[in-house]
């Protein structure tokens, strides 16, 4: 039976009615299944007995799209909405008396990042004042420069709050705990409409990383394993093929 493509990968935490976390754009997803077999020869030179011991099963799903919930869940942190957006670089002129540019999120700026004089190249230095040449104030996402540098080109980078856009994951310390697993599933396709999949009853994610690339989509690599769900029937995960 051949497979091509990927399905979809969703976790689903525990509760009542709990709200499934998909992982969007997934470019591949690994599961590794790993048994500890113990061979046994006696005075033999080949195996005559083996022992089946730990069985460890682990996988690997690289994301192109960064979700919130499911950082949240490797953080053991809930999400809230809304976030601080970075803008890498606004670019502006310096403009004559009063020598100011005023950002375009400037009614929710929360932070400045640095100013790159695009004129010189060179990064400018913040002061309480613009008391000189490649020196700027800002307040408020107001920025003011010194008349030596009136007409210069130069590029902002600041972050700003949005009630609207994305989620925040606020992280704090906190004294060390047991953890929670959580159901996950993936689901690939497969010819004439047959499908392989498989279900993990309670799963952990002890890695979680995020490769920033200048000429790529940003992406999110998961490392998870599984663990059997704590029930009676000590489920640990349903493999699922259509042949």
């Amino acid at each position: 039976m051949q497979h091509f493509g990927i399905g979809y990968l969703s976790a689903i935490p525990s509760g009542a009615t709990p709200t499934p976390i998909p992982f969007g754009l997934v470019k591949d997803v690994s599961v590794d299944i790993a048994a500890n077999l113990v061979k046994e020869r006696g005075q033999w030179q080949h195996v005559v007995a083996v022992g089946r011991g730990n069985v460890d099963i682990t996988g690997k799903a690289g994301t192109v799209s960064v979700f919130g919930g499911a950082i949240g869940q490797l953080l053991g942190v809930t999400p809230v909405a809304g976030s601080t957006v970075g803008v890498p670089g606004e670019i502006g002129t310096i403009p004559t008396t009063p020598f100011q540019i005023t950002v375009t999120n400037s009614a929710t700026w929360v932070q400045d990042h640095g100013v790159l004089d695009l004129t010189t190249n060179l990064w400018m230095t913040r002061g309480a004042t613009a008391t000189g040449t490649g020196v700027y104030s800002v307040a408020a996402g107001i920025y003011t420069f010194n008349t030596a540098d009136a007409a210069h080109k130069v590029a902002i980078a600041y972050g700003y709050t949005s009630a609207s856009l994305g989620k925040t994951i606020a992280v704090v310390n906190t004294p060390s705990a047991l953890a929670t697993g959580i159901q996950m599933v993936v689901y690939g396709g497969g010819a004439a409409g047959k499908i392989v999949g498989v279900k993990f009853y309670s799963a952990f994610f002890p890695k979680l990383g995020l490769a920033l690339k200048p000429a790529d989509f940003t992406a999110q690599n998961v490392e998870f394993f599984a663990t059997e769900d704590g029930t009676a029937g000590k489920s640990v995960c349903d493999f699922y093929t259509g042949d």
